[in-house]
């Protein structure tokens, strides 16, 4: 089996189910026992921890690693200035616009219902540009700009490697053992509060995966190698994601510096649970998520503009659902429901505005001298 950096349908549909699926991830989040979250029910249910915390050991590792293989694949096609250009403009523009249309609404909902500071809208908006600011699940945007700047040089070097490397077992073991150092030596001093300037175990754990990514991309020893032990590694995975079920049932907590036995044990599991289950979905995916039908192509391109749009919605939505006494599964299954068709319906009206198209990373029509409108063929960011 050969790598290739074709454009793959496997690879597109994984990009797009893990984007559909943050709209369930974050509406379980509004019910979950963990406190991060922009606002909480007042009824909790520690089964959506599981299922929150299963998820958080794949997702956004997914979506590096995705982001590395689609890096490999830009470099196949275009010069490293070229893509770092179009990264600028496709990932940078999102960014600041969004975290300026969404983010301040998000961050004052947050401060309502979880630090109970109320006040108005206009009040507040000010101080949103300071100490309050948030870029909410924007995150990823920034990190992936960041990654895409930074490695570029060194993705520009491997490209040109005309030699595969030689790579076995051993040098599978020796990146699980390197993603298990990252997560016991930073995570102690960085939990997770993704500030990109420091923020060193996140920044170091999603650059793997990223890195990750690319090679398995470029070379095709490291793509049959991932590929050969798929299986394996998804039960390693699977069987990490179980045995961290008591830390998400809170029968088991790592809340200070006593509980470091705790840590000890929880966060090789997290390393391997990552590992093990991005490497298993990418397997499984290549054989059976490999779907390019009309509603792929659909998926595929409306991806982008529902992870910029769904955090509001998921918000919106949940602020007016958790106010009333509905039963818990009720209240979660129309938190997903609605916040799933507002996304669907905002984007679907914003993105055939041609003066938006560059908030959602995409070129505005170019208009001929003659008047009539043509398109520009439309890359999805990745």
């Amino acid at each position: 089996m050969t790598a290739t950096t074709a454009r793959r349908p496997d690879i597109d549909n994984l990009r797009s189910a893990a984007t559909f699926l943050l709209l369930a991830f974050h509406a379980a989040k509004v019910y979950d026992y963990s406190e991060f979250y922009h606002l909480k029910n007042r009824a909790t249910f520690v089964g959506f921890d599981v299922f929150t915390g299963f998820v958080h050991q794949f997702h956004m590792p997914l979506f590096f690693a995705l982001a590395g293989w689609s890096m490999a694949a830009a470099l196949k096609r275009r010069g490293a200035p070229e893509i770092r250009k179009e990264r600028v403009h496709r990932l940078l523009v999102p960014l600041i616009a969004w975290t300026l249309i969404t983010c301040p609404w998000i961050r004052w909902i947050e401060l309502d219902h979880i630090d109970h500071i109320h006040e108005s809208f206009l009040a507040y908006l000010p101080s949103f540009f300071g100490l309050r600011f948030s870029w909410s699940h924007l995150w990823f945007l920034a990190y992936l700009l960041t990654f895409s700047l930074i490695y570029l040089p060194l993705f520009a070097k491997l490209n040109a490697r005309t030699e595969d490397p030689v790579v076995t077992r051993a040098t599978l073991v020796k990146f699980l053992a390197g993603m298990v150092a990252i997560q016991v030596l930073l995570r102690w001093i960085w939990p997770g509060f993704q500030n990109l300037f420091w923020d060193w175990a996140n920044f170091s754990y999603y650059s793997a995966f990223f890195i990750g990514g690319f090679c398995v991309g470029r070379f095709p020893s490291v793509d049959k190698l991932v590929d050969d032990h798929r299986g394996v590694m998804m039960g390693i995975g699977l069987v990490a994601a179980a045995c961290q079920i008591p830390y998400s049932l809170r029968l088991v907590t790592i809340d200070d510096a006593s509980d470091w036995q705790a840590y000890l044990v929880r966060m090789p599991l997290t390393a391997l649970a990552g590992v093990g289950l991005v490497i298993g979905i990418l397997g499984w995916a290549r054989r059976h998520f490999t779907g390019a039908g009309r509603v792929h192509t659909w998926f595929k391109e409306s991806a982008f503009g529902v992870y910029l749009i769904h955090q509001v919605a998921v918000v919106a939505c949940a602020v007016l659902v958790i106010r009333t006494s509905w039963p818990l599964a009720t209240k979660f299954s129309v938190t997903v429901l609605g916040a799933t068709v507002l996304t669907v319906a905002l984007h679907e009206a914003l993105r055939r505005i041609d003066v938006l198209a560059p908030i959602f990373g995409r070129d505005r029509p170019v208009t001929p001298s003659g008047g009539n409108a043509e398109l520009r063929p439309v890359r999805t960011p990745q």
